[in-house]
């Protein structure tokens, strides 16, 4: 019988498994940004992170993928001060292209997609809500 360690390695081991311990892993360190002082979330998003890099780490990382990855997070800033939604869009494919060809294309399509598509939308949701809100920031200058 194998200890629980080895069984949950075991099972991160896969990159598909990987790539979805990153995401959940980053939604739960944004839930730990909406309410500031919480340990559990930012913790738990750590460790699932961490695991997720670990396991990803030991697949070929494709450096263009990575490129891809970044270009759509420009696209989501883009589109939070532009305002247009084709910005929003193109990083959405870009960011599933990305994620679907970083591990040496051994990420299938539908769980890039599956998990792409909700967390770029999000991500590109949060982005426009933190620039919109930076954006109407008023200064007490007679304080």
């Amino acid at each position: 019988m194998t200890p629980l360690r080895q069984t949950i390695l075991n099972a991160a081991s896969d990159p598909n498994i990987a790539l979805a311990l990153v995401i959940v892993g980053a939604l739960w360190i944004y839930a730990e940004f909406l309410a500031p002082g919480k340990v559990i979330p930012g913790m738990i998003g750590s460790l699932l992170m961490l695991l997720g890099l670990k396991a990803l780490a030991a697949f070929p990382v494709v450096p263009l993928a990575l490129v891809v990855i970044l270009i759509a997070v420009a696209c989501f800033y883009r589109a939070a001060t532009v305002r247009e939604r084709a910005w929003t869009a193109m990083g959405t494919f870009s960011f599933v292209a990305g994620m679907w060809k970083l591990a040496g294309g051994r990420i299938h399509f539908a769980t890039a997609a599956g998990l792409g598509v909700p967390f770029a939308l999000l991500t590109s949701f949060l982005l426009s809500v933190a620039v919109r809100a930076r954006r109407n920031k008023t200064l007490d200058a007679q304080a």
